[in-house]
């Protein structure tokens, strides 16, 4: 289900739905448009007609239903068959369990990982992705190409963002080349470091307490990428949060054409039946989103079943 383009309100009164449509034609689930003029995805199908020249931008957000790129490997994995593209989009600057995520071969040490739920996050960098990391010493991340899925063996551009608050120095290598030296001017701004060039891997590091690492980016140079930014445990409400300062910023390197958000899970209980206040909170999200990245379609799914334990006693007498 997505929203449009129109600001999104909370029901005040009474609203009449579009007609019941059949969520299933042959193989292909149906989604419903809820925006006003039904032209909810009418940004995302124009860039996908541009795909040929550029690069479509989709922003996965979700909690740990798509953790390690579970549901979004193979969604990229078609939509590349299709429009082209290649390599894994968006990937942190260090996991403690990399092996999990079977889309890229991730590796390094050194970094300090903020995230809102930890509370440790500066407001003025958060991002969509809900965490960044700094340097703890010599901090290095490497990440190199897999042929499990399909276009992720090698990619055309190599992307590392960050926010510096102090002059810094940043290390960046692909492949067989030799290592670059990056000297960093001092900002409260986004910065992007590009490295163009068929590759199969990218490695960067960085020694500067001052350098908050958003994380990395690898894409061809065309066709459609697919970022997975998940968070466990997540309801979604954090998003409020996202800082439109950083974003502004960000979009300069990173705009997205389509913003997917896959949550409610988190929020759901047995005993609970009213969720009318995570509803308001969802929708000052995604009023919130629209104001970060404007140009943006978004999609809203529809939240999966949740299994509970129960113990059940049997009496034998």
């Amino acid at each position: 289900k997505q929203s449009g383009h129109d600001r999104v309100t909370a029901a005040a009164e009474p609203v009449v739905l579009p007609p019941v449509v059949e969520s299933r034609q042959g193989d292909i689930v149906v989604m419903e448009d809820y925006s006003p003029a039904g032209d909810g995805l009418a940004h995302f199908k124009a860039a996908l007609a541009q795909s040929g020249s550029r690069v479509v931008r989709v922003a996965v957000l979700g909690d740990s239903y798509i953790e390690g790129d579970i549901f979004t490997q193979n969604v990229r994995e078609q939509l590349q068959d299709v429009y082209g593209g290649s390599g894994v989009g968006y990937v942190n600057m260090y996991s403690e369990f990399p092996g999990f995520r079977r889309s890229v071969r991730q590796s390094g040490s050194g970094w300090d990982v903020h995230t809102v739920s930890a509370g440790n996050c500066r407001s003025s960098l958060v991002s969509l992705s809900e965490q960044y990391s700094t340097p703890s010493g010599n901090a290095t991340a490497t990440y190199k190409g897999v042929s499990k899925y399909r276009h992720l063996d090698a990619w055309e551009v190599s992307r590392c963002v960050f926010v510096s608050s102090g002059a810094s120095r940043l290390t960046t290598k692909t492949g067989g080349d030799s290592v670059v030296v990056h000297e960093v001017e001092a900002s409260t701004r986004a910065q992007c470091i590009t490295v163009p060039g068929t590759t199969s891997a990218f490695t960067v590091k960085s020694s500067d307490k001052s350098l908050a690492a958003i994380g990395v980016w690898l894409d061809g140079v065309t066709g459609i990428s697919v970022d997975c930014m998940s968070s466990r445990g997540y309801s979604g409400v954090t998003l409020s949060k996202v800082s439109k300062e950083l974003s502004e910023s960000m979009r300069e390197f990173i705009d997205y054409d389509l913003i997917v958000l896959e949550f409610g899970i988190n929020a759901m209980s047995a005993s609970q039946t009213n969720y009318s206040s995570y509803s308001r909170l969802m929708v000052k999200v995604i009023n919130h989103l629209k104001e970060c990245y404007p140009r943006a379609d978004i999609i809203v799914m529809g939240i999966g079943d949740r299994g509970q334990k129960s113990l059940s006693l049997i009496h034998i007498s």
